[in-house]
């Protein structure tokens, strides 16, 4: 079976509780909880630049606001 790689953006929208709000049901459903399960307990400055994670953070909730 082909390996699937996510965006890291998905991996910060996890950690942050705001997969709900971003992707559909049927596209959560693609992601196997294993995998949300690590990257909910990853450190937030795992990743070189995380500064960018305010930005989606604040991309969310503006996209909520829209809904």
């Amino acid at each position: 079976m082909k390996r699937i790689s996510y965006d890291t953006v998905i991996k910060h929208i996890i950690r942050h509780g705001l997969l709900q709000d971003i992707l559909s049901k049927e596209q959560i459903a693609l992601i196997p909880s294993s995998n949300s399960s690590r990257w909910k307990n990853e450190s937030e400055d795992k990743y070189s630049f995380c500064e960018i994670d305010n930005i989606i953070k604040q991309e969310a909730c503006l996209i909520n606001q829209l809904k």
